[in-house]
């Protein structure tokens, strides 16, 4: 019997507890907040047939019942423990896409989850109010439901629904992590074989989690195609912005064919020609390791929003990061992104919760900015997913520090020591500008000199001007101070 994930999680933690626990612990080794474990504890209860699963005890916190969590889990009418609403009903959503728009019995879905009709009827009324968010709709004849839509909108329901599911793993793609679905063997080994091919042909490696994306879409192609269900194409498939993305993308819309002609091969029908647009789409939305597939030149459109991400979060963080310094990275992933937003391609952040716990205050002035970018620059919904993605390049940039940042280095002699602290503090940290390395009688000397200076680095305590932060340490820079110091520079830029 499976667990909803976070419900699993919990569970395993006081299982391996033999007294109570209280909320705060549990919520630091299940990395949630406490309020978290509060209601999934009362969600874990309350879907329990056997009695309280976890007990509570005023003062003490939280201890399993081990005999009811036991009966629980023998109890094989038991839906509740084996899957979470969200898990059932995105399940039921896969099926019915993927048999769309063909009808399907009610019963014949909900089958293996033992649910009520009321059940049934709430999920139903949920479905189908998510369906529209993919412009495809749910129908209910008497006791059969179907999905309609066009044929391209289901498989983008069908892609965002697989990676909402986390069906597949970044490390091994030929995996699923659910048993909500199953994946023909044959077709995991072909797929993957097809995405080494690409990686060949373009002598590069497809990242996390473009790999995911691409390796969905081609199970979603042949799954379709195999079962009879696409029962039209798109005959403006080859319209003037499709004829642009193919002349300014060669090279990927060969590869693209050549992988279209292959799985033509494998399941021995021919694929409509607008399927290699469909691929050409995915490959043009994709990160590469390196960028050298597409145009060494920055698109307009691209330059002025990788642009204005700098510019915006130097003010709402207080930075001085100049665009050249982030160009290569951010332009090269804001390009991508953007054309998987023209191309409706949805890509799943694992790290979204973590991005969202370690830079919380940079996540959430990073989907502003994107609110804001969507308004000026005429761009569809930019995701909270693709926002914490954004995030990863500014937290990299600050991790490493402003390099705008002045160091002056000093003790008493300005000898020896002084020279010593330099090349340790260099070594560890190289982004950082060291403007002089003095005595302490020169710097009193020059003060107005070094009035510029953002740091000064002293292995004596000296009196330093207003609001020129310094730090005593040790010539020998020990790992305390390194840590001082890194704490000290991600401090201060939060400050300015």
């Amino acid at each position: 019997m499976q667990l909803g994930k976070r419900e699993q999680a919990l569970t395993d933690i006081l299982l391996q507890k033999n007294d109570y626990v209280m909320a705060s612990e549990i919520a630091n080794l299940a990395g949630v907040s406490s309020k978290t474990v509060y209601r999934t504890i009362k969600s874990i209860n309350d879907c329990s047939s056997s009695g309280e699963i976890i007990e509570s005890s005023r003062g003490h916190g939280f201890k399993i019942n081990y005999d009811n969590y036991m009966k629980e889990r023998s109890n094989k009418n038991s839906d509740i423990l084996d899957y979470t609403p969200i898990e059932r009903r995105n399940s039921v959503i896969l099926n019915l896409l993927f048999r769309a728009p063909f009808p399907v019995r009610i019963g014949t879905v909900y089958q293996k989850f033992y649910v009520s009709d009321s059940s049934i009827d709430n999920d139903l009324s949920v479905i189908s109010k998510i369906l529209e968010g993919y412009n495809v709709d749910l129908l209910r004849k008497g006791k059969s439901i179907s999905i309609t839509g066009s044929e391209i909108d289901i498989r983008k329901a069908i892609n965002a629904t697989i990676l909402k599911m986390n069906l597949f793993e970044a490390d091994n793609l030929g995996d699923f992590t659910s048993d909500l679905h199953k994946l023909n063997s044959y077709d995991k080994e072909f797929i993957i074989s097809q995405l080494e091919k690409i990686e060949r042909a373009l002598d590069l490696t497809i990242p996390y989690p473009y790999n995911i994306n691409i390796f969905s879409h081609l199970y979603i192609l042949i799954t379709r195609f195999r079962e009879g269900k696409v029962l039209e194409s798109n005959p403006e498939a080859f319209g003037n912005e499709q004829r642009k993305l193919i002349r300014t993308n060669k090279q990927l819309y060969v590869v693209a064919k050549n992988v279209i002609s292959n799985i033509s091969g494998y399941l021995n029908s021919k694929l409509p020609a607008v399927e290699s647009i469909y691929l050409l789409q995915y490959l043009v939305s994709t990160r590469f390791d390196r960028d050298g597939i597409h145009s060494s030149e920055t698109p307009d459109r691209v330059d002025k929003v990788t642009r204005y991400y700098v510019k915006a979060i130097n003010g709402l963080e207080h930075l001085n990061i100049s665009y050249d310094s982030v160009k290569n990275d951010l332009a090269n992933h804001i390009k991508p992104m953007l054309n998987r937003i023209d191309n409706h391609i949805y890509i799943k952040n694992n790290l979204l919760n973590e991005i969202k716990l370690e830079y919380g205050n940079l996540f959430r002035d990073i989907v502003r900015i994107s609110s804001q970018a969507e308004k000026v620059f005429n761009i569809e919904k930019i995701s909270k997913d693709e926002s914490g993605f954004i995030v990863l390049y500014f937290a990299k940039y600050i991790e490493q520090g402003n390099t705008q940042q002045k160091v002056l280095i000093m003790c008493t002699s300005g000898v020896g020591t002084s020279e010593l602290l330099k090349v340790k503090v260099k070594k560890y940290f190289r982004e950082l500008e060291i403007v002089d390395v003095i005595s302490t009688a020169k710097y009193r000397k020059n003060v107005d000199k070094y009035k510029n200076i953002d740091l000064i680095l002293t292995t004596v305590d000296v009196q330093t001007p207003k609001g020129i932060p310094k730090l005593l340490v040790s010539a020998m820079f020990t790992n305390k101070d390194k840590e001082r110091l890194k704490n000290l520079l991600r401090d201060n830029r939060h400050e300015k």
